[in-house]
């Protein structure tokens, strides 16, 4: 395997080549108890487990935070962890941890030479996790290429020709992380999707409604407008007027629907580990973009009553 990541590295746009077990982020994870001693005292702390090559942080720009990464002349296991992993076996730094023995698996064992910066392994529904990193070369079921230049189209057919001088018999297929990490996510994708369409269409109806509510309130306060118009009474006046019941009333209706909005979006961000807090400010927004379609809607209808000659809507009085 070494002789064909060897053979990767010298095509053409390809910067980094590397050979894992699972890859950095994906859904297939695989784990073991770590062994190591603190204070003269056993530790057991379950982690993930990724068997890599000297390249696997160069490629995927996995940051070193203490000790030194692995190298191809390793003759002994050598062990990475990540600072989570460092956390969760009690130690107070990433530099505590270099130079332990620790025992994955029970017949792995070896020195703790690295500890790297922390990373998600798999989606947001899920916390980072403690990750142990050492060689594997039989287990290398994962094959990951960083690319640069312009031309990848012609990149990736000079892997494909390379794959295919190894390994005959299987097809050669590939696929970019950020797709991969895209993919866990497509449940949240398509529901936003849908939202919006309902969204935009409760937004149509309701604008439509506030339109011809608009229109009749209008029509039966035209001879008050004529009034007030010929009392001296200015255009913004009379817009005021008639916008100041709806915008009351919109307000009103926010704060109905505020309560469940916040309860249901926060039950639903209850679903990842990692998330957002709610800001004030993103009901705030909306509570002005409903404004604003309240008022534009309101000022269609009144400026078009306020341009209207008084002496036609009072001749009849």
């Amino acid at each position: 395997m070494v002789t064909f990541r060897e053979r990767l590295q010298k095509v053409s746009g390809v910067k980094h080549a590397t050979f894992s077990n699972t890859g950095t982020t994906s859904s297939n994870t695989w784990g073991g108890m770590a062994k190591g001693r603190l204070n003269g005292e056993l530790i057991e702390q379950y982690v993930q487990v990724k068997l890599i090559d000297p390249d696997y942080f160069r490629t995927y720009d996995v940051k070193l935070v203490a000790g030194r990464s692995l190298v191809d002349s390793d003759t002994v296991k050598r062990f990475l962890l990540n600072e989570e992993a460092v956390r969760q076996m009690g130690y107070l730094s990433p530099e505590d941890a270099i130079g332990i023995q620790i025992n994955i698996w029970d017949d792995q064992k070896g020195e703790v030479v690295g500890v790297v910066k922390d990373f998600y392994t798999m989606s947001l529904h899920h916390s980072i996790q403690p990750v142990a990193f050492f060689k594997g070369p039989e287990m290398s079921y994962r094959g990951a290429v960083k690319l640069e230049g312009n031309d990848l189209d012609q990149t990736i057919k000079e892997i494909e020709d390379v794959w295919k001088s190894y390994f005959t018999e299987h097809i050669f297929s590939y696929n970019y992380l950020d797709e991969s990490i895209v993919r866990f996510y497509t449940e949240e994708k398509r529901l936003a999707n849908t939202f919006g369409v309902f969204s935009l269409i409760a937004i149509l109806i309701g604008s439509i409604g506030l339109l011809g509510l608009i229109s009749y309130m209008v029509n039966v306060k035209m001879k008050e407008i004529g009034i007030r118009k010929d009392l001296g009474a200015s255009i913004y006046l009379i817009l005021k007027v008639i916008s100041s019941d709806f915008v009351i009333l919109t307000f009103l209706s926010f704060l109905f629907a505020l309560p469940v909005t916040w309860y249901l979006v926060n039950s639903w961000l209850q679903n990842f580990e990692s998330r957002i807090e709610l800001n004030p400010w993103i009901f705030i927004a909306a509570l002005g973009v409903s404004l604003v379609v309240t008022v534009l809607t309101v000022s269609f209808q009144s400026v078009k009553a306020a341009m209207v000659n008084p002496v036609n809507t009072l001749k009849d009085d």
